[in-house]
């Protein structure tokens, strides 16, 4: 009977097309979690990175603080010049600006 077989081809293509569609699904899955799992070890290797940075810049600026109190120290309170008052207001507004950013940036 043509008509059985005709149906019976359908219901074949039918089920042959559900299986491709759930392994298309399948390997979008396995796709994904790669490219997520990629993703994160990404970002925790530029984590690590930015941390190491921030260590090696924090340990320059108090060698630099350590020296400049070491000279400071060298100098004497009364060798040290008098800075005028806007130059000291000058000079605070721009370590405030580098601490803030600085902490904005932790």
């Amino acid at each position: 009977m043509p008509d059985v077989d005709f149906v019976e081809e359908i219901r074949q293509t039918e089920q042959e097309a559900d299986a491709r569609i759930e392994r298309a699904r399948a390997d979008a899955a396995t796709r994904r979690d790669t490219c997520r799992k990629k993703a994160e070890a990404q970002v925790a290797d530029a984590y690590r990175k930015a941390v190491a940075l921030r260590e090696k810049l924090m340990a320059e600026a108090q060698e630099q603080y350590e020296k400049l109190l070491e000279e400071a120290g060298e100098l004497g309170a009364s060798d040290m010049p008098s800075l005028a008052e806007e130059e000291l207001d000058r000079l605070a507004g721009s370590v405030a600006e580098r601490i803030t950013a600085f902490l904005e940036h932790r």
